[in-house]
């Protein structure tokens, strides 16, 4: 009985826990809803704006995520409530039968008349002798009321308990489709603003310095991990200079953008592009091109979801516009280990890898260095 209320208990607090938990996840999503509203009646900052938006559809694909686990969770609960229902009602009545002829047999041996063995008695000490058998009797009895009452209470409770999950479920079905409602009409705003940088002149420029800036924040990020310690592989980067030419790709793919410049906007205005952006579908798996630590892992403007690793000696390896992270800070990966899997945040261009090769710290051309 003890470790039966302990499982209960147990299973109470994960419930509880899980609940607060998505009401966290929901506060916090209406926070960025309404951040981004604001975000979208000002000037400039477009690819601020649209990290805005795509960290708020994340966060929309994990509530709704989370919902839809939870109305799984939930029916599966109803249908084990609705089976403990039954068989409770099913002990219950039969409790209820043998409580009733119980009652009736009472009602006609001893309500009428005394019951017919204690004539056979030859002296009243036999009767004396007989009250441990009425006790006997008596105790039977309560304990057959304690019995029902007690089945009684259960089945109850038990209809509650499914009342509640079915009002719970129907809550959770209608959160789910209004949050995968917002989740689509997020994706499409996403489209459109992306539409507009791509296709009118005022924004394209701006979305070009944005760029420039962005890349200045990745040597501000690059010069941190060094400085704060967060490289953490302690390896020469040998393994790396001994294998030029003979890197593995990180995906495979068409190239979009080589290493160098790229030329945009009507005047063919040209833009340093320090890496290879590789074309390859939304959701390919990403590798590690060579042993080494993982030193930063978030989100940064104009490379969206990003993870960097660092191979020692002052090799670093980037790794850009990535849809989900298999990885953590201070992970240490295996060449071919996962990192994540092509997606397109903070891409203007649709899915593709943004791979950046550092050596002493100084972004270089990756394709001498990747097989062939």
């Amino acid at each position: 009985m003890l470790a039966l209320a302990a499982g209960s208990q147990a299973f109470a607090q994960s419930r509880q826990q899980a609940e607060q938990k998505l009401d966290s996840l929901k506060d916090e999503l209406e926070t960025r809803r309404a951040r981004l509203d604001t975000l979208g009646q000002s000037e400039g900052n477009l690819l601020g704006k649209l990290q805005e938006l795509e960290e708020t559809i994340d966060l929309n694909a994990t509530v709704v995520d989370r919902l839809r686990t939870r109305e799984e969770r939930v029916g599966r609960e109803i249908v084990l409530a609705d089976s403990s229902l039954a068989q409770q009602q099913a002990r219950l009545a039969v409790t209820r039968e043998h409580y009733q002829r119980r009652l009736l047999a009472v009602s006609k041996n001893s309500v009428r008349r005394p019951p017919d063995w204690l004539f056979f008695l030859s002296d009243p000490g036999q009767a004396v002798l007989s009250v441990p058998m009425l006790r006997a009797v008596g105790k039977a009895d309560r304990w057959l009321i304690a019995q029902y009452d007690s089945l009684r209470t259960d089945v109850e409770k038990s209809r509650l308990t499914l009342l509640d999950r079915q009002a719970e479920l129907s809550r959770l079905t209608q959160d789910k489709l209004r949050e995968t409602s917002l989740l689509e009409a997020s994706h499409q705003k996403r489209e459109g603003q992306l539409k507009a940088i791509r296709n009118e002149k005022s924004q394209l420029t701006s979305a070009m310095q944005e760029l420039i800036d962005a890349a200045a924040r990745l040597e501000a990020v690059i010069k941190d991990i060094v400085e704060s310690g967060a490289a953490t592989f302690g390896g020469d980067g040998r393994q790396v200079l001994k294998a030029k030419g003979r890197l593995p790709w990180p995906v495979k793919g068409r190239i979009l953008e080589p290493f160098g410049y790229r030329e945009v906007g009507p005047k063919r205005a040209r833009i340093p592009h320090n890496g290879l952006s590789i074309e390859a579908k939304l959701g390919t798996p990403v590798a590690a091109v060579a042993d080494g630590a993982v030193s930063y892992t978030g989100r940064l403007r104009g490379y969206g979801q990003i993870v960097i690793l660092d191979h020692g000696g002052g090799y670093f390896t980037l790794y850009g516009h990535l849809n989900e992270v298999d990885c953590f800070k201070g992970q240490l990966l295996l060449q071919g280990d996962p990192i994540g899997t092509v997606g397109d945040s903070g891409s203007l261009s649709g899915p593709q890898l943004y791979f950046e090769l550092r050596e002493a710290r100084v972004q270089v051309d990756p394709l001498p260095w990747l097989k062939h």
